[in-house]
């Protein structure tokens, strides 16, 4: 059936492998034999519906389905063209028309994004890939055929071609590089055989499908018998301390990444006994420097092989490999070493002369395992294909890579940089007349170049100069540009000549283009700091952001701020300074900042000592204490009479529209309705297509529970693609009446519940979104508004006083709140009262600290973001918890929360109410360290006293640092006034619960061991 070719490799190692897991993504794992049955399944539908080989696109996002398509379009002998599903949707069309694909391969979500470019391809077909073995017609609607026959007794010949990978063109339309399956072979053969690779390498996947060292992560461990470990969000790779952890738990073994990606990982490893499993780091797609690697080789030492590895697509993946030494580190440029078997490397001047040792020339290559050229462009294919100049057999060809290099005294070869027009950034080789190209397509630009430039850190930028008629706003261009071209290809600077400089042959002189870099590009609108706060702020500012110079009326966030570097900037600034983190969000400049800060009174001494007063288990006794005790007794009587409530009639709604059902809380919420009532459930979710908002709610819903209760629910699940904060919510105005007149529920789980940010991002959801919710409220049909607020209401400072007790009764007692999201969702609270005044029927449920899932165990896909978790880290890392047990460390299910929420909304003789759902049981933080504790961390319990003395020990050590300021971050120890205490009351909201049969489950071992384990799955905490 096969020659030695890659799936003939795989094969035998499903033979000898079968029940070994070969892929693993997130909570997903696939045998050797699942994988090859399922891959089997799509190479017998390619094969049985085609007259011959073809080419076949594969539009699937990253994880298993994706390998698995390859695989199965590899076995039936066609070509396989992958496509990141993130590209700009014109590049998709682009790519797709020049391959000219028989053959689709996706999902239902993501076939909308397709319609247009199916619509010009008159013959292609699309085959649908979703649940194991289940296949559905072609767009086409051409039944597809039966099997007829086993697919391993069919004759299928090989095909000399295995894939087209598309690159930068230098016409401005990418090509593609047409792949041989021996050539990818040979590499894959070198990796495996050269680094003694075996069944029990891990290797890990983190290249986007759209470039072709993803076919070393995929391959690699598939032929060695090993296992493909995927990232269950890519997300993970844009945050390095989460790609670091997830690396450790998943017990990887093999890397491939590009430089920059690697130094960005370096600098976040916290200790050198992480990456504990890992023995090799391939790096490729960039130049090497000493300086990247030096840090990492101090830290690990040769515990680690670092690779460093050269060689273009159109060569297939690397033909050039150096093994990183530590004396490394005092090189400028490593070098990419000697060439595999069966290669040669010409370094050749401009008249194809060999360059003596040491002299810079063209770097051309010289192997039998290249590509086959540029997919029909022959021209092109014959401008760098070219005959050996030292041989005359014509079929001996050497490929110019277009870069510069030359060959050192020990024979390793040393890569300079490119000589044409091509550069690298973010490891991605791109073409500079794309871009050009896709400037043009905006209609005030008339002429346009882009060039690339490097700063003092070796960083790549580009610069994009333009010919207008009149000024462009740079920031309406960028948003222009990102529909054509990805992200990193955006030039980072823009500059307007009256006319481009030239050479005598008429060709534009790029090396005469005005120069542009940051001192000079700021210096227009540069404003210095005039005293010694403006200073300060700018000093911290230029660390945090990494930039030579902060003028005052510069934005943050326009400089490469973000919210991570926000909270880092504020950490360092609250040591001296009073003011707001969401000053930052807010106003952006130092200018404005500053008019709201002051210099502290207080030292850091003193603050640990106001925490331990706001962390003692006497606030009840001095809340009563100061005058409040008369408030207790009257609340305390007024909830009694909900004991009352033993026969609680039911509404049992049929109709219930849920609001932010893909979030955390509301994706729980989804399935509380789904197990508790029989109601059909509509929702609302963002999305490009009707297809992707319901591919949306089924991979949210598959994360967090069994997808086989989705499945079953499916015909109750109503999905509308819409955004709550629209008019008509997204809609057209007939399907919003429509609604309208069906609903009789409403549960808005829908909000921005980031910590920190701009407060009119937070108001546009969490009080514009709630004014909408009551406008439709009141359209059509009378509707019940259940409204999900927080206890975070319960926050600020109340004027003149210390302590204060908050009911179900209490809303606006005059607090005045920092938080922008505590504060949103305060100000929905007050125009809920409003409008019940005017006849709306609404039940407010505050919720407090989500924790995970008792059944599951699983928490927030985002656990970054979540200020409880972040507390617990910090805990473990400074080695102590605090001995107290007080609500704001209190854990509230998110399971729990969501059934007493079905149970409340359920309610018909009790409305217009307001809950407090929280866990009254205080002691979950306590029993989940002594829990650790016995689970070997290396952490104590530790009473008040003893727990400051460490915090503020930790808080002289630069490495612990961070998470102590976490600690007077997220206890709100860092905000600038004077904070009132709330001593937070649910008491009527757990007699109306009790009545439902529901009461908190006690924080025990079992528990704990859920909590915990998912943290360290997720690379969270450990050990």
């Amino acid at each position: 059936m096969y020659m030695n070719n890659i799936m003939c490799t795989i094969e035998n190692n499903v033979k000898m492998y079968s029940d070994k897991i070969a892929i693993q993504c997130g909570d997903e794992c696939l045998t050797y034999e699942e994988v090859q049955r399922k891959y089997n399944h799509i190479a017998m539908q390619l094969i049985q519906n085609s007259k011959a080989a073809a080419n076949v696109v594969i539009f699937v996002e990253k994880g298993a389905d994706l390998v698995i398509s390859i695989l199965g379009t590899l076995k039936a002998g066609f070509v396989f063209i992958p496509i990141d599903i993130n590209m700009p949707k014109k590049r998709i069309e682009m790519i797709i028309k020049k391959s000219e694909p028989t053959w689709i391969v996706t999902k239902c979500g993501l076939l909308e994004n397709l319609k247009a470019v199916i619509a010009e391809l008159k013959n292609v077909k699309v085959l649908i890939i979703e649940d194991e073995l289940k296949l559905i017609e072609n767009v086409h609607n051409e039944k597809l055929s039966s099997f007829s026959m086993d697919i391993d007794k069919m004759n299928i010949p090989v095909n000399k071609y295995a894939y087209i990978y598309f690159t930068s063109g230098s016409t401005g339309e990418p090509k593609g590089v047409l792949g041989r399956s021996r050539s990818l072979k040979h590499f894959i053969d070198w990796e495996i055989n050269e680094f003694k690779l075996n069944e029990n390498v891990v290797v890990s996947q983190l290249t986007s499908p759209s470039f072709d060292p993803f076919l070393r992560d995929i391959f690699v461990p598939l032929c060695a018998g090993g296992k493909l470990c995927i990232p269950p969000t890519q997300d993970i790779i844009l945050e390095p301390k989460k790609l670091i952890d997830w690396i450790e738990v998943s017990k990887v073994s093999a890397i491939h990444m590009v430089p920059s990606l690697f130094s960005i990982m370096t600098q976040n490893i916290e200790s050198i006994k992480k990456l504990s499993t890992l023995n090799y780091i391939f790096l490729a797609g960039e130049i090497l420097r000493g300086s990247c690697v030096k840090e990492f080789i101090e830290k690990f030492g040769d515990s680690i092989q670092l690779v460093n590895l050269y060689g273009p697509t159109e060569t297939t993946l690397a033909k050039m490999f150096y093994r990183v030494q530590s004396s490394d580190v005092n090189r400028s440029i490593i070098p990419v070493g000697k060439p595999l078997s069966q290669t040669e490397i010409l370094i050749l001047d401009d008249n194809m002369v060999k360059c003596p040792v040491g002299n810079i020339g063209n770097i051309y290559i010289r192997t039998p395992y290249i590509s086959s050229g540029y997919y029909k462009e022959k021209e092109q294919t014959r401008q760098v294909f070219i005959q050996n100049p030292f041989s005359s057999n014509s079929q001996d060809i050497i490929y110019k890579t277009g870069d510069i290099g030359r060959c050192l005294i020990d024979g390793n070869v040393e890569v300079l940089g490119r000589k044409d027009n091509q550069v690298k950034i973010s490891g991605v080789r791109i073409e500079l007349s794309e871009i050009e190209n896709a400037l043009l397509n905006y209609e005030k630009i008339n002429d346009v170049v882009v060039v690339a430039k490097e700063n003092d850190r070796h960083e790549k930028y580009l610069i994009g100069y333009y010919i207008a008629d009149q000024v462009i706003d740079t920031s309406e261009l960028k948003v222009f540009l990102k529909s054509y071209i990805q992200e990193f290809m955006i030039p980072k600077y823009f500059m307007q000549v009256d006319k481009f400089p030239v050479l005598p042959s008429g060709k534009i002189n790029r090396r005469e283009l005005p120069e542009v870099n940051e001192k000079e590009f700021n210096a227009k609108n540069f404003v210095a700091p005039r005293n010694e706060i403006e200073k300060g702020f700018a000093k911290i500012w230029e660390l945090v952001l990494d930039v030579e110079r902060v003028g005052i009326e510069d934005n943050f966030f326009m400089l490469g701020g973000n919210s991570l570097k926000a909270i880092k900037a504020f950490s360092i600034l609250s040591e001296e300074y009073e003011f707001s983190i969401n000053d930052i969000f807010k106003y952006g400049k130092i200018s404005e900042i500053v008019k709201r800060s002051k210099k502290k009174k207080v030292g850091i001494a003193e603050k640990f000592q106001q925490l331990y007063k706001i962390s003692t288990n006497s606030l009840l006794e001095q809340t009563i204490s100061n005058g409040m005790s008369e408030k207790l007794e009257k609340y305390r009587k007024k909830a009694e009479k909900y004991k009352a409530y033993k026969k609680l009639e039911k509404n049992n709604y049929n109709k219930i529209i849920l609001m932010g059902a893909t979030g955390f809380l509301g994706i729980n919420v989804l399935n509380a309705l789904l197990t508790m009532t029989d109601a059909c459930i509509y929702v609302i979710i963002r999305g490009k297509s009707l297809e992707e908002a319901n591919e949306r709610l089924k991979q949210k819903f598959s994360f967090y529970f069994e997808e086989c209760v989705y499945r079953q629910n499916i015909n109750r699940i109503v999905v509308f693609n819409g955004d709550l904060t629209e008019q008509y919510f997204g809609l057209n105005e007939n399907e919003y009446n429509k609604l309208a007149d069906n609903i009789e529920c409403i549960i808005n789980c829908a909000a921005n519940v980031s910590h920190y940010g701009d407060y009119s991002k937070f108001y546009k959801i969490n009080v514009g979104g709630v004014e909408k919710l009551i406008k439709f409220a009141m359209t059509g049909k009378n509707k019940v508004l259940n409204h999900i607020s927080t206890t975070g209401v319960a926050r600020g400072k109340v004027e003149d006083k210390d302590f204060v007790v908050y009911t179900e009764d209490d809303c606006d007692l005059g607090q005045v709140i920092e938080s922008p999201y505590n504060l949103t969702k305060l100000e929905a609270e007050k125009i809920i009262h409003d409008a019940r005044k005017q006849g709306l029927k609404a039940n407010i449920m505050r919720v407090g600290n989500l924790v995970f899932n008792t059944e599951t165990g699983k928490f927030q896909e985002n656990i970054e973001e979540s200020g409880l978790y972040a507390l617990i880290k910090a805990f473990v890392k400074i080695k102590a918890f605090p001995n107290i047990e007080n609500g704001a460390f209190e854990f509230s299910y998110v399971n729990y929360v969501s059934q007493a929420i079905v149970n409340l909304v359920n309610i018909k003789n009790l409305e217009n109410e307001t809950y407090n759902i929280f866990n009254n049981r205080y002691d979950g933080l306590v029993k989940l360290g002594k829990y650790l504790m016995k689970r070997g961390y290396d952490v104590e319990v530790a009473e008040m006293k003893y727990f400051l003395e460490n915090l503020e020990k930790s808080y002289a050590n630069p490495d612990l640092k961070p998470y102590v300021n976490e600690i007077l971050l997220h206890t709100r120890m860092l905000e600038g006034k004077k904070q009132t205490v709330f001593y937070m009351l649910g008491e009527k909201t757990n007699y109306v619960l009790k009545n439902l049969n529901m009461q908190w489950a006690e924080f025990d071992e079992d528990l704990a061991y859920k909590m915990v384990r998912n943290c360290e799955m997720l690379g969270f905490i450990n050990k």
